[in-house]
């Protein structure tokens, strides 16, 4: 039985709070606000009147105006569309004292659940003690000891900052959590592990999809997806592809927006090949429709990320498309593409192993398999496994089981296990 003080047995008003417009964060906000309305609940989302006007905001959450109640909040934002965490923080304390409010919805919360658990430090609480409230996590750096002492260090006082926070249950959607949780049941009660959310695209073939996003038709392609920058080795990758040993009709396609700076560092290292049409850069945000059309069209996605921490959602949106990954080795995208039979991994940071691996994935790209084990994966990254784990809290919060469709970590890695 969940605590007497917000035991609610009938419907919530739950507020959807996005500290940012970009990436996943509206893609995910949508489908909460679906799982929510499913659930009976009535439905508010946190709106910054700039987002109005983004593509994302258009893409992702124009098409559910009427199926929620919007809540304004009008933060000064930075170059990237997101608020410091100062304005965050008014942000929540301001909306979350509504009256029309019983329990807040976090799509993501990294970075910001720390500061809240500082501001409760000093006394200070940005969710009042009677609502209830529940937040994704996208990373874990506390379970990375590989990263830089200072990084790692900074992650630990995270940490503790965030098991002081008024958040009551939290949710990673990177599982390297799950050994941790499993370690001690009682932590099974604040903390869990959630799919990272993915739609199957339309099967449609490799020529079909080329022809919509207007690039050949002919030759294999290595396709890299969704914001490109620096940090997600983007450069390394079109560097790699330059010494691999790959014939005249293998491209490599980066798809989608890129940082500034970061496609004409590119097109002056590699202006030879874009010209003669083996680089092909689409630098503007896609609509989901076309996203799909990129995963679709790629004999292998890309995800050599050096050093990310956490989930990244191109391997499985490769997977879901049944087409085969390479990644780095490094965290979340290794152990995933390893684990899940999901394509091939290289050490991203060395140019010369990842142009032999480029070569070796894109060889062998026919001769992968969309096994038991990808479809078991791609099924627990379900859009209906993500909303099903969206409502647990609230269900508990109600005296309600668990979803019927909810399959946990536990559940996925008993069915995957090898004999």
């Amino acid at each position: 039985m969940p605590n007497s003080l917000w035991y609610n047995p009938g419907s919530m008003r739950v507020l959807i709070f996005c500290q940012g417009c970009s990436g996943h964060h509206l893609n995910h906000a949508r489908l909460a606000i679906g799982a929510f309305r499913s659930e009976g609940h009535q439905v508010s989302l946190a709106v910054v009147p700039a987002w109005l006007k983004t593509s994302e905001y258009r893409e992702h959450i124009g098409p559910l105006e009427g199926q929620f109640d919007p809540m304004r909040w009008d933060p000064e934002l930075r170059a990237n569309g997101k608020a410091d965490w100062p304005s965050v923080l008014l942000g929540i304390s301001h909306l979350s004292r509504s009256s029309t409010v019983d329990h807040l919805y976090f799509p993501t919360l990294d970075g910001i659940n720390a500061m809240m658990g500082l501001d409760r430090l000093r006394f200070r609480r940005a969710i009042p003690i009677e609502k209830t409230s529940e937040a994704v996590l996208l990373r874990a750096s506390k379970f990375y000891p590989e990263i830089n002492a200072l990084k790692w260090a900074t992650s630990r006082g995270n940490w503790w900052c965030s098991g002081v926070s008024p958040i009551n249950s939290f949710s990673f959607m990177d599982p390297v959590v799950y050994g941790w949780i499993n370690a001690n049941p009682q932590r099974s009660r604040r903390w869990q592990v959630i799919a990272d959310p993915v739609e199957v695209t339309a099967d449609i073939s490799k020529a079909q999809a080329r022809r919509h996003l207007g690039i050949p038709e002919d030759g294999r392609y290595i396709i890299a997806l969704g914001y490109l920058d620096q940090r997600k080795g983007a450069d390394l990758l079109a560097r790699s592809f330059l010494q691999a040993k790959l014939g005249p009709k293998d491209r490599l396609a980066l798809i989608g927006p890129q940082e500034k700076g970061l496609a004409d560092l590119i097109r002056n290292e590699c202006a030879s090949q874009i010209n003669s049409g083996r680089i092909i850069i689409i630098n503007r945000f896609m609509t989901n429709e076309e996203f799909s059309w990129g995963f679709s069209a790629a004999d292998v996605v890309a995800a050599t990320y050096p050093r990310h921490i956490g989930a990244a959602s191109m391997g499985i949106r490769a997977a879901a498309a049944k087409r085969p990954s390479i990644g780095s080795t490094f965290g979340w995208i290794g152990r995933t593409i390893k684990q899940f039979d999901l394509g091939w991994t290289c050490e991203a940071t060395n140019i010369d192993a990842t142009a032999r691996e480029l070569t070796n994935s894109i060889e062998n790209a026919q001769g992968w398999s969309y096994s038991d084990r990808v479809a078991a994966y791609v099924r627990y990254n379900s859009v209906q496994n993500y909303q099903a784990g969206a409502v647990r809290f609230t269900r508990q919060l109600r005296g309600l089981p668990p979803h019927p469709d909810q399959i946990t970590w536990n559940q996925l890695e008993a069915q995957t296990a090898r004999g």
